[in-house]
């Protein structure tokens, strides 16, 4: 349990590194963590420049994309924003028993949740993912 533990921390710490390895289907989980975020982001019924500046940089450092290639994957998702559970179970298989990637996407959406000031809505969507994912 320590040793998980101190994994887990020094993962943490490791910001700038990359989350995805290789081995993991980066399309696949491209699209679910646009959901993901897009659910944080918008529960409040809006999304700010800041919000927006977060989750394109958080695209441009773990994928390297580009703006334009972001937006057009905000694009191409905005009609599952029905199906959250969907997509949290998705991202649990992909990620399986990988505690310290998990904590690190839950850092970058607790992140994009307090760039603009934390409200209500969007802290009740993450504490969802997070129940659901961890």
């Amino acid at each position: 349990m320590l040793a998980s533990l101190a994994k887990l921390l020094k993962s943490l710490k490791e910001n700038d590194s990359k989350i995805f390895d290789d081995e993991i289907n980066h399309d696949a989980v491209k699209d679910t963590l646009a959901v993901l975020m897009m659910h944080v982001a918008m529960a409040d019924k809006k999304t700010t420049e800041k919000e927006n500046k977060k989750m394109v940089e958080f695209f441009q450092q773990e994928f390297n994309m580009n703006t334009e290639e972001t937006h057009e994957l905000f694009e191409s998702v905005v009609e599952n924003m029905n199906e959250l559970e969907k997509y949290i179970d998705t991202l649990s298989n992909i990620l399986a028993n990988n505690i310290a990637v998990k904590a690190r996407i839950m850092q970058h959406l607790n992140n994009l949740i307090i760039c603009d000031g934390c409200v209500d809505e969007e802290y009740h969507v993450f504490e969802t993912i997070k129940t659901s994912l961890i």
